[in-house]
């Protein structure tokens, strides 16, 4: 997931620069066996669960938002539609302290519902009690000036920025913390929804870049316009983003192994445009390797997306972040998109639904990079970048805690600070069971 966290010596992402095997049915394989057996202060993601949250499986959100640059403000609703598995009077979301709730709507009555902030939650009181198999949605209208990313994507928010013109240049993350750092929603990895709908309006001519396919751009008064971005697949919280900008479009078409077209975007500032289409046949190449590797591209229904962020980067579904600059590392390819795009399979498609297995992301993204070392340079380059992960790796703790662990457990460790070891022991794990399978 994350490919870079906390610092430390060096971050996870500083270290993975440095840094033909059993192919598509053996890893799948691993996987599922692996999945199998496994078994007021800083704002994180998961952990357990409470009871109101367990009796409710979310269906879909709609998502309404504007950004207003020039404040740092956004103001939106969000619409939570969830199937209820027991019998539930209180609705809870979780949603940062940073942001205001205006209100809270029984849908599609309208009708006003009493809530109440505890902490980093809210506690919505229905006006009756919700039984088993029923549906509920309900509105929640919040706003304010959402929490600033100090060093995204290590710490999360929203990253306020100025292009080289001194345009508004703005992008999301939250791994660490989780979607409700920007939105209300159920701030687990367990349940995502089946289906999203996501409509930001900003000034002109700022385009808004997010996740899965675009279906309107509306001119709006007051020079503004509201882009409607619809996701059609299952997308876990953090995976949701917005990117900002006077984007210009580079397009290409990726024809997958499964016969389908897919459109493939890259949102670059004007300034890299054409640095953003010398490195769409290297993107193309990336999806060619995975797919041969792995299966086809998991979202072909609706687009592969990469945004050009002031930030280093985040495997944002259908629309991953990238602020690599457009440069090589010493094996001679862009090794953060590659990372990155990893997680469209192991994170994105196959989301663990408790972080402390957060290292079957990490650790098969990390491994990944280094078959597509192997592919390019031969078995000599891959025991090379297999060394150079091995340097890193501390073994303070299990990789796979038995214990149920939220998000900054699994990346910064119960005494705080980086542990890369979800990265390159999880690369290692599987690096021995290749020679052990072989």
């Amino acid at each position: 997931m994350r490919i870079g966290y906390a610092p430390g010596p060096r971050s996870g992402k500083e270290q993975l620069r440095m840094g033909r095997t059993p192919r598509f049915t053996i890893l799948w394989l691993l996987l599922a066996s692996l999945l199998a057996a496994q078994g007021e202060g800083p704002n994180i993601s998961g952990g357990p669960l409470i009871p109101e949250q367990a009796a409710v499986d979310v269906a879909s959100y709609d998502l309404s938002l504007e950004v207003f640059p020039t404040e740092h403000r956004i103001e939106g609703t969000l619409t939570a539609t969830v199937r209820i598995l027991a019998p539930l009077k209180d609705f809870v979301l979780d949603l940062d302290t940073a942001l205001q709730v205006r209100g809270a709507r029984l849908m599609p009555s309208g009708q006003a519902l009493h809530f109440q902030r505890k902490k980093g939650r809210i506690w919505v009181r229905l006006p009756r009690v919700f039984d088993e198999g029923e549906i509920l949605a309900v509105a929640v209208d919040y706003g304010g000036m959402p929490r600033v990313a100090r060093r995204p994507p290590w710490d999360g928010g929203f990253t306020w920025s100025k292009t080289p013109k001194g345009l508004p240049w703005i992008a999301t993350s939250c791994q660490g913390e989780g979607a409700d750092l920007w939105w209300p929603c159920k701030d687990q990895p367990s349940d995502e929804p089946d289906i999203m709908d996501l409509r930001i309006i900003v000034p002109q001519p700022l385009v808004v870049a997010s996740n899965g396919t675009l279906r309107t751009v509306k001119n709006l008064p007051n020079k503004r316009r509201q882009f409607h971005w619809h996701v059609a697949n299952p997308i876990n919280n953090y995976g949701v983003a917005i990117a900002v900008a006077p984007y210009v479009e580079v397009k290409d078409v990726f024809s997958s192994i499964g016969g389908e077209k897919v459109p493939v975007t890259f949102f670059a500032l004007p300034s890299d445009e054409k640095k953003a289409r010398a490195l769409m046949p290297e993107i193309l190449d990336h999806l060619r390797f995975f797919e041969e590797n792995f299966g086809p591209y998991p979202f072909r229904n609706e687009k592969y997306g990469v945004a050009e962020t002031p930030f280093l980067g985040m495997e944002h579904q259908t629309l991953i972040a990238y602020g690599y600059g457009f440069r090589r590392d010493p094996f001679d390819y862009d090794w953060l998109h590659h990372h990155e795009l990893s997680h469209e399979w192991f994170g994105n498609l196959i989301t663990c639904p408790d972080w402390r297995d957060m290292w079957l992301h990490e650790g098969i993204g990390t491994y990944t990079q280094a078959l597509y070392v192997e592919e390019k340079h031969g078995l000599d380059a891959y025991l090379k970048q297999m060394k150079l992960y091995r340097r890193t790796i501390a073994n303070r703790r299990a990789i796979a805690p038995r214990r149920t662990t939220d998000s900054k457990e699994i990346y910064f460790g119960p005494e705080g600070g980086s542990d890369a070891d979800i990265y390159y022991k999880g690369a290692w794990v599987l690096h021995t069971l290749r020679f052990l399978i072989g």
